[in-house]
């Protein structure tokens, strides 16, 4: 009889596909996430996990970002990786900038890691949908994406987010589905380069795979490892993963930066108090609703859950900053105040809903009066995150006659309908503004009618200011200080 040997499939490499496109330390194609402010990094990871759990049927998402120690034993095909980055510097030549900051980052990652001590690396897990082939291909991909229209962002952008948290720039990501199947790659982001034998120039970006495709049929254009070989870094949390959750994704980042945080006294922050300020700010209505909790566990302890209970302590601690918080550059002008978030909170929390029905959808307005800050504002989140407080037809002068009030909107998917899928569509790839240049010319109609009903639901819900008090926005007053007729002081009123 004869027997047959298993041979199995091989092993995983980081492989990078040939180019002509000559791309230093510094491509643009990471422009959107070039930067460690961890307001950007910590937002998109939550962002990614919030909408896996919703797509998974999950009423609350779990997120938590751990921090372990580990060695370059630990990391995939880091022979590899070093090949490639000291052909990419010796390509590279006289190198200057960020270019050479990122070189001697990724140089002094590599001792790190091959010290006793080992470096950091950041787990991102979570209870979502998991990954399939198409959605690691959508993930790996830029532009593409795998998501529905209830998704807030596009794995084509999102997954740059965590490459400068990695002093590597490489990042590995597995997901478990609910059937347990499993899938796992990575990506780095290194420099073009010629390859060993000089004949053809390699791409600078890097991917953890058996090999490319050419795509045809539809199939993905990546060849994945087979669930054996999946690295035992990404292995034992999807593990982990199966076990507490069912399903889900990790995300790892070797050789973590903890966003070089070099602040130091009173402004030095734990990571957790930097994850719990983030998450509290930009998706207080996803964790008041009960649909998100975040913890952190690191070499300190656990901390968290950041959660419904626990939500008021986190915001009340900026509640009287009413501008961006004090390590602005640190936190790249976190958005919206503390003074605005923590009025945000009240509002959803205090006051019972109003829900607004336009001819594209629904969502519900929570308004309170006499904000803290003595100022009108409108606050909108989508899907529980927050988007923007500057939405078209909605700015501060639309409501100049009312008294100052803050309202919050909120959107979703299940109730949002088309004005759900338009607002997704005018937010761009950072999630943090509108811009209906983004859509076509009978969208932008429809749009803007339905934000004017409701700014006409708006306007019955806010108390009109008394004659008195009222002075139109695109009014400037001038104080003249001279005597007017019985002798009063003489003013003029301009239009702007």
């Amino acid at each position: 009889m004869r027997i047959r040997r298993r041979t199995g499939r091989k092993t995983p490499a980081l492989k990078f596909g040939p180019t002509t496109k000559v791309s230093g330390f510094t491509p643009l194609s990471s422009a959107l996430f070039s930067d460690l402010r961890p307001a950007r990094i910590v937002r998109e990871l939550v962002q990614n996990s919030l909408d896996a759990a919703v797509e998974a049927g999950e009423p609350t998402a779990r997120v938590e970002f751990v921090i372990e120690s580990i060695t370059d034993k630990d990391v995939p095909d880091m022979k590899g990786y070093e090949d490639h980055f000291k052909r990419a510097v010796k390509d590279a030549g006289d190198i200057k900038g960020n270019a050479l900051q990122t070189a001697n980052n990724i140089r002094d990652a590599l001792k790190r890691l091959s010290s006793p001590e080992g470096a950091a690396c950041l787990f991102v897990l979570d209870n979502g949908v998991g990954l399939d082939e198409k959605g690691m291909t959508s993930l790996l991909g830029e532009g593409a994406s795998a998501k529905s229209e209830g998704a807030a962002g596009s794995y084509g952008v999102g997954h740059l987010a965590s490459i400068p948290a990695s002093d590597l720039r490489y990042a590995l990501y597995g997901g478990v589905d609910k059937s347990g199947k499993r899938v796992a790659s990575g990506y780095a982001m290194l420099a073009s380069r010629s390859d060993p034998k000089g004949k053809t120039m390699l791409s600078a970006d890097g991917y953890l795979v058996e090999g490319f495709t050419n795509g045809a049929g539809g199939k993905p254009p990546y060849k994945f490892m087979s669930p054996r070989a999946i690295p035992k870094i990404i292995s034992a949390k999807l593990d982990r993963i199966r076990r507490d959750f069912g399903h889900g994704t990790v995300v790892a980042i070797p050789a973590f930066n903890r966003f070089r945080d070099d602040r130091s006294g009173r402004d030095r922050e734990s990571f957790a108090d930097i994850v719990f300020r983030v998450a509290a700010y930009n998706f207080s209505a996803a964790i008041l609703a009960g649909n998100l909790a975040v913890s952190v566990s690191d070499a300190s302890g656990d901390a968290g859950p950041l959660n419904s209970t626990t939500l008021e302590e986190v915001l009340a601690r900026d509640k009287d900053r009413s501008r961006a918080h004090r390590s602005s550059n640190f936190y790249g002008g976190l958005k919206p105040s503390g003074q605005n978030a923590y009025s945000a909170f009240l509002a959803l929390s205090q006051v019972e809903r109003e829900t607004v029905h336009t001819a594209e959808g629904a969502l519900d307005v929570h308004l309170i009066t006499n904000p803290h800050s003595g100022n009108t504002r409108i606050d909108l989140f989508r899907n529980g995150m927050w988007i923007t407080d500057e939405i078209p037809g909605l700015r501060r002068a639309d409501f100049a006659d009312r008294q100052p009030f803050h309202a919050v909107l909120t959107l979703n998917l299940k109730d949002g309908g088309e004005l759900h899928r338009l607002i997704h569509k005018a937010e761009g790839p950072m999630h943090i503004s509108l811009s209906p240049k983004l859509l076509d010319a009978k969208e932008r109609k429809r749009l803007s009618d339905a934000l004017g009903q409701v700014a006409d639901a708006i306007r019955k819900i806010a108390p009109q200011m008394s004659a008195e008090e009222y002075t139109p926005d695109n009014y400037l007053i001038v104080d003249m200080g001279g005597d007017g007729e019985n002798g009063g002081r003489r003013s003029f009123a301009m239009r702007g």
